[in-house]
């Protein structure tokens, strides 16, 4: 079951009676998730939305433990802030089996604040949630979707670009709203025609992330996968071979008729979020070399940057993540920012039948 103390932490306090309390829900927020792991993971995406976004939230999970038929549902009034600032919200929980799930759209509709736009949160692939997501996906402004690891690349590529052709609202990958920092570093990192020559005609491109060495059956390489095909898709790069021994992953592609290495390679880190970017580092055939990365134990709000080439080496620079005052610049990247382009574009590189060596 989901963990009670989180949806039981902040009712309505019986001191406030007879006092100015401040009740509001700008939205509705529906919380899907398939498995406890996930419900605990989308359990801090709500506190750092609703931090900031007093909301209806109807969080609905899977109870694996439970037996066939089993069906619970639980209110609740949540508080964002704290003290005399605190505004309080209303939650309703439902706790379903798996045999029971067609019921949970038709709680969800009453439930619903008319006239306030819907936001969907699933923890799961929206391409392979067929109960729920397909009958109030119609009412929703938005979906957002935090998918864990994509055993089958090219099969969710497919069905997301077809989803995206179709869909009346936005999709929001959080995987991918997560990168807009790295996407936006590199561009400022590489923001000249000469520079930019450089990565299109890189030899080889090194990106690191946060994961266990010694665990290779854990799959933390997604959003590692998804900068390297939005690097790929914007320099118009061709794929050649896709391979994966035991963890690390290595890529072939071609610019130009000259061939470019990319290596994805896990390294252990405490100090950031499992699965995070740590390093990107580009080499060049005239050999240009630039290092953006985490320096130490790494810090989430910034990254050094080492450049040089044949004829100069710069000194190193600090270059700091815009907005990234705890869960801002995500939470405003999921409600704010329409379908992207380049998430499409990312998603054709991903079409290919060679990914599924990935499997």
């Amino acid at each position: 079951m989901i963990t009670r103390n989180y949806l039981e932490e902040a009712p309505l306090p019986t001191h406030a009676e007879g006092q100015n309390v401040i009740k509001a829900s700008l939205f509705n927020l529906i919380v899907v998730t398939n498995t406890l792991q996930r419900a605990i993971h989308c359990q801090e995406l709500v506190r750092s939305i609703t931090e900031k976004f007093p909301c209806r939230v109807i969080f609905v999970q899977v109870d694996e433990a439970s037996q066939p038929d089993f069906f619970h549902t639980e209110r609740s009034v949540q508080a964002s802030g704290l003290g005399d600032n605190a505004v309080y919200f209303d939650q309703l929980l439902i706790e379903s089996s798996a045999d029971q799930l067609h019921k949970v759209p038709f709680l969800i509709l009453p439930n619903i604040i008319p006239d306030l736009p819907i936001y969907i949160l699933l923890g799961q692939d929206p391409t392979q949630e067929h109960t729920i997501l397909p009958q109030l996906q119609k009412y929703a402004a938005r979906v957002i979707f935090d998918i864990e690891a994509i055993d089958d690349l090219q099969g969710f590529s497919e069905k997301m670009l077809a989803a995206l052709h179709i869909a009346h609202c936005n999709y929001v990958d959080i995987k991918w709203a997560k990168l807009k920092p790295w996407r936006e570093g590199i561009a400022r990192v590489f923001n000249d025609p000469e520079k930019l020559e450089m990565l299109q005609q890189s030899k080889s491109v090194q990106i690191t992330f946060v994961g266990r060495c010694d665990q290779s059956e854990q799959k933390n390489e997604l959003q590692a996968l998804y900068l390297q095909a939005w690097l790929a898709s914007r320099l118009n790069w061709t794929l050649l071979n896709v391979e994966n021994e035991q963890g690390y992953i290595r890529i072939s592609y071609q610019s130009k008729n000259q061939p470019i290495t990319l290596s994805i390679l896990p390294k252990d880190s405490e100090a950031l979020e499992t699965g995070s970017l740590f390093a990107v580092e580009v080499m060049s055939y005239d050999d240009a070399h630039f290092l953006i990365s985490h320096e130490g134990v790494g810090t989430s709000s910034h990254v050094t940057v080492h450049a040089s080439t044949r004829d100069r080496c710069e000194m190193p620079y600090t270059l700091f993540f815009t907005n990234h005052q705890k869960g801002s610049s995500l939470v405003q990247e999921m409600f704010y920012q329409p379908s992207s382009e380049h998430y499409a574009q990312m998603l054709q590189i991903f079409s290919s039948p060679l990914w599924g060596k990935l499997a």
